[in-house]
């Protein structure tokens, strides 16, 4: 079973005002067998689509999905076999899909590598690793914010 948030928004969601009332917030248990892969209609012009078919959650009373894919971690950068970096990494990837047909109405990936100060491999806390993550992890989501006007 699959745990989703899921965000009512009443307008187009990359204009979001900071108004009170405007995102409905609501946690809905569904397995994922209820997710099926999203066939394009033949007839249709739009050329991005969600891979899955979130249609059905607009019976929860929900306009568009927020789908943020989050993804961390040690990042080692190579010229040729010669090594020229290694970084704490931070990948945020966001969707917002249309739930009327599906469609992706914005889309966007945020990427914000740290140099590691230091030796990496400092067992057993790995602290230099781990704070160059930690500030990845930060810068990344202060940028994702200002994209989102949040």
């Amino acid at each position: 079973m699959i745990l989703i948030l899921l965000i009512c928004i009443n307008s187009c969601a990359t204009k979001i005002p900071k108004e009170k009332n405007y995102f409905k917030l609501s946690v809905v248990p569904i397995s994922q067998e209820e997710f099926v892969l999203f066939k394009k209609p033949k007839a249709s012009q739009a050329n991005d689509f969600y891979k899955y078919d979130a249609r059905k959650l607009r019976k929860y009373g929900i306009d568009e999905l927020l789908i943020v894919h989050v993804q961390y971690g040690l990042m080692v950068n190579y010229y040729g076999m010669i090594e020229t970096g290694k970084y704490g990494n931070c990948l945020i990837t966001t969707q917002i899909v249309n739930l009327d047909d599906n469609t992706i109405i914005y889309e966007n990936r945020t990427h914000k590598p740290v140099l590691i100060q230091g030796k990496w491999k400092t067992p057993p806390t790995y602290n230099n690793l781990k704070n160059a993550i930690d500030e990845s992890i930060e810068l990344t989501l202060e940028e994702e914010k200002i994209k989102l006007n949040l």
